[in-house]
């Protein structure tokens, strides 16, 4: 087997695995958009710096990222489409010939996201990749998202300060769990404008609880359409009242789509425990990789 910078004529078969690719994930996993167009793919790789693994002259895998500045630091982001392997000794040898590159840029945060099939997330975890994320999607219909008793829901105007205090509850959720590490600054963390629409539950005339709508933009394996759910939050005094629950199916239900979806932290047992329970079923998961040198 070997492993080298895919040539141009190479390109063809590396949109033929990514097809592929989409196309056995749309057949195991509910909400997975398995239609590719292959023309759009093939001309999405010709800037990327694609290396590819071949056996008897015939590829078998293959590997790229994208360098994502965070903060300070910068992420090697493997997507959904970025990779392909036939075995784990493919992928191995691919990301050993594509990662040095990254670390000489210093770029020592290597995240890939996988379709949540166990075949392909225990291949990247035989690399010493650790699952870190879940992005869970479930499709209509919702129940019809009442307010539980002396709370009302609506979309309301955005207000940055009150979404920033809430979005702030985020991070004292995963400091109680077994995180330890700082949540990426999100759009909707005090964005003077409001990154999607905001969906609130009042209590007194307060705002106590918020969940984001923002569309997608067509994005492969993104079903068409489709709403992700962020920065839902309530306040403590205000858990256990079914309030999240409620206001998760009333955005839904007002955003009118057939396919909403989240993402949340793994160690993050207790969001866990509500998106699963809430009928949102793991589609991809994230994993990651620091390399301490």
């Amino acid at each position: 087997m070997q492993v080298a910078r895919a040539r141009p004529e190479d390109l063809a078969a590396v949109a033929s695995r990514i097809t592929a690719t989409f196309a056995t994930a749309a057949q195991a996993l509910a909400h997975v958009d398995g239609s590719v167009d292959p023309t759009r793919v093939l001309q999405s790789l010709g800037g990327a710096h694609v290396w590819v693994a071949r056996r008897g002259g015939e590829i078998v895998g293959h590997l790229t990222a994208s360098l994502v500045p965070r903060g300070p630091r910068s992420e090697a982001w493997i997507s959904p489409d970025a990779w392909s392997c036939d075995d784990v000794d493919d992928l191995a040898a691919l990301y050993a010939s594509a990662a040095p590159a990254w670390l000489a840029e210093g770029v020592r945060d290597h995240v890939v996201w996988s379709f949540d099939l166990p075949a392909w997330t225990e291949a990247w975890g035989e690399l010493g990749f650790a699952r870190e994320l879940y992005r869970g999607a479930r499709s209509a219909p919702f129940a019809p998202g009442e307010a539980p008793p002396d709370y009302r829901l609506r979309r309301a105007r955005w207000d940055p300060v009150v979404a920033a205090r809430l979005s702030a509850l985020v991070d004292e959720a995963e400091e109680s769990a077994p995180v330890f590490r700082p949540r990426e600054a999100d759009p909707d963390d005090g964005s003077a404008e409001a990154p999607g629409h905001w969906y609130v539950a009042e209590s007194a005339g307060r705002v106590v609880a918020q969940c984001l709508a923002i569309a997608y933009p067509r994005t492969l394996g993104i079903p068409p359409g489709a709403v992700h759910l962020s920065a839902l939050a309530v306040t403590p005094p205000h858990r256990r009242h079914g309030v999240a629950r409620s206001l998760v199916a009333y955005t839904a239900r007002r955003e009118r789509v057939a396919v909403v979806d989240a993402t949340w932290r793994s160690a993050n047992r207790p969001a866990h425990r509500f998106w699963v329970g809430a009928g949102f079923a793991p589609v991809a998961v994230g994993l990651r990789r620091q390399i301490l040198v």
